[in-house]
This record gives structure tokens, C-alpha cells and sequence, in this order.
């Protein structure tokens, strides 16, 4: 089912919005990601795709770069390949998340988060860690 964006500004134009999912949320991350550059109700969108598994081909990831080419200006996706399942303790994940809010130069910095409980538990642990408040993080629970 595609998520629907019914409201055009829910964010200021100083807003980034950085989209975290792993392979379980990726089918809802897309259709949002699509959702929000079609109605442009923030400048910059930044989408990180975790993904444990070494497959062939990541889901999505030729319409995730078509998307990212034809709107170079608007969205950056970033593939990190973890080699664990435990978020938590996973430094790459750990290192990446750091390093990209501390590059970040944006007035206000959103995080909504796709994937099962666990997965979305832990990012913002992380992220609460890292010094994310608990209104900059929006979370939605995928349950297969």
C-alpha cells in the first residue's frame, strides 16, 4: 500500500530529512521517498539503506538511483552493508550515523525511521545517543 502525504509543509524550508531503513522497511521507504518529491515539502531528503545480506541486487536500488539522479538536488541515498544484525552493536553503522550528523549543516534535522521493532529501536537509541531529541525522530513499525 503507498503511503500517502496529504499535508504539503510539514517541515520548514531549513529542514533535512534523513530516512533510515533496512530491508524489511524498504517497500514503504520508497513509496515515501517517492511521496515526498513529488509534493517537495522540504529542500533535502537523505535516505540511508542498511542492509545486512550480500545479495546480487539490493530492493529498489535501480529506482532508488534513477530517483537520486533525476533529483540530484533534493536526494542523496546512502547503501551501508552492516555484518550483523545486532544494530546496536554494529560500529560501521555506528561510525556512519556519527560521522553524517556531525557533516550535517543543516538548521533542523528530521529522522523517520522504517523497519521492524527492533531495527527501529535500536537506530534511535543510537540516535538518542548520538544527541537526536525524541521530537526529531519519527518512527514506523514494519511488521512482516
Amino acid at each position: 500500500m503507498p503511503i500517502q502525504i496529504k499535508q504539503k509543509n510539514i517541515f520548514d524550508n531549513n529542514t533535512h530529512l534523513v530516512i533510515i531503513s533496512n530491508e524489511t522497511g524498504i517497500f514503504e521507504t520508497f513509496s515515501f521517498v517517492k511521496a515526498t518529491l513529488i509534493i517537495d515539502f522540504t529542500p533535502y531528503r537523505s535516505l540511508i539503506y542498511i542492509f545486512f545480506e550480500q545479495t546480487g541486487c539490493l530492493l529498489f536500488e535501480k529506482e532508488l538511483h534513477i530517483l537520486e539522479k533525476r533529483f540530484s538536488g533534493y536526494l542523496t541515498v546512502y547503501k551501508l552493508h552492516v555484518d550483523t544484525l545486532t544494530y546496536r552493536d554494529n560500529l560501521s553503522l555506528h561510525e556512519f550515523i556519527e560521522a553524517f550528523i556531525n557533516a550535517d549543516i543543516s538548521e533542523d534535522i528530521k529522522y523517520k525511521i522504517f523497519g521492524s521493532m527492533d531495527f527501529s529501536d535500536n537506530v534511535c537509541d543510537l540516535l538518542f545517543y548520538l544527541g537526536a531529541k525524541t521530537n526529531m525522530i519519527d518512527k514506523i513499525i514494519i511488521k512482516k
